[in-house]
């Protein structure tokens, strides 16, 4: 409490280092100036041998995993103040809940506060390239559920966003994470891979551009180094998110080891996904392995969840590479018939 007084923070972090012969282990603490409570914290463990590798490995695992704490915990208190919502605190809310386990009511929650910002500030670029955002990624995770008018109508929207945020924020990162969604809609996969790959350059420690580039990579059938960006988003983010299990799942499943997107797919579902890509995948991988009663339980699952629930098209918006065409067609609608999934 008195450091958080003398140097005017409300967060401090703390923590010490032992040494083993040649492996290190690295504990922290993030505490609350205010109440002196712990609020996070976290072990590491590194190899001696390129100690500056070890550091930049460390400090970008503590710094996505204790921003994302302090954002979370602003936000509660940006909800409670008496006085009314100012833009900051809008925008501050609904970066939070896109730290949530992905599901379409969160991103509804996550647009409705967005909104309520560039209603009180127009020219805000941060509300605007995170409205575009938000309207895209429903578009784009949410597709399988999605009736087609709703759904183009949310890309229509977030790519004219997309694009104004670009005019505003040029230098911004996460504005070009919103192009890579816009240039795939468009039919331009080279696009939203020179995008992310800008992105990454921009924001080298951001564990979402590189499960978003993993993404790209995948669909244009490039399992392998989709999984190798996936690895380097958990270097960064060790303790992961549901996107990014499914985008494991995906990237094995394509490679034909259906044990592991299996388990993959499992994962996102104990985090807590809405996706219906997990659930469907799950029943696909088991179906794969010849595990009947695996894979219809599973189905049984898909369709409780999402009532709406269908496959993934060949239509020209999902067939944006040849390549993600061909697996389709040769690979992802064969087990999902296979599965039993409607």
């Amino acid at each position: 409490k008195q450091i958080g007084q003398d140097l005017g923070v409300r967060f401090v972090l703390q923590g010490s280092v032992l040494a083993s012969g040649n492996r290190l282990r690295i504990n922290a603490q993030l505490a609350d100036a205010q109440s002196g409570a712990q609020k996070w914290t976290e072990t590491f463990e590194g190899d001696l041998a390129d100690l500056f590798a070890l550091q930049d490995q460390v400090t970008a695992r503590i710094g996505n995993s204790i921003g994302n704490k302090m954002v979370i915990l602003a936000a509660r208190e940006s909800q409670t103040r008496k006085s009314g919502a100012k833009v900051a605190d809008l925008i501050l809310r609904a970066n939070a809940l896109g730290l949530n386990p992905q599901s379409m009511q969160n991103w509804k929650e996550v647009e409705a506060l967005l909104r309520q910002a560039l209603v009180a500030d127009p020219g805000n670029a941060n509300a605007t390239g995170g409205l575009a955002g938000t309207l895209l990624l429903q578009a784009f995770n949410f597709g399988g559920v999605l009736k087609d008018d709703v759904r183009e109508k949310l890309i229509a929207e977030g790519g004219a966003l997309a694009i104004k945020a670009k005019t505003m924020d040029p230098d911004n990162p996460d504005v070009y994470g919103v192009l890579v969604m816009h240039a795939w809609f468009q039919g331009d996969p080279s696009a939203a891979l020179r995008y992310e790959e800008k992105r990454v350059a921009l924001d080298p420690r951001n564990p979402d551009a590189y499960n978003d580039l993993a993404v790209l990579y995948y669909h244009l059938s490039q399992p392998a180094k989709a999984i190798e960006l996936l690895n380097k988003a958990l270097a960064l983010y060790p303790k992961g998110f549901d996107a990014l299990f499914v985008n494991m799942g995906v990237s094995y499943f394509m490679l034909g080891d259906y044990g592991s997107a299996a388990a993959w797919s499992q994962k996102s579902i104990d985090a807590g996904t809405e996706l219906d890509d997990g659930y469907a995948l799950l029943a696909m991988a088991y179906a794969e392995q010849g595990d009947v009663a695996k894979a219809s339980a599973a189905v049984v699952e898909a369709r409780r969840r999402f009532p709406d629930l269908k496959p993934r098209t060949l239509s020209a918006r999902e067939c944006v590479s040849e390549a993600w065409c061909q697996f389709l067609q040769t690979k992802y609608l064969p087990a999902w018939r296979k599965a039993g999934l409607p």
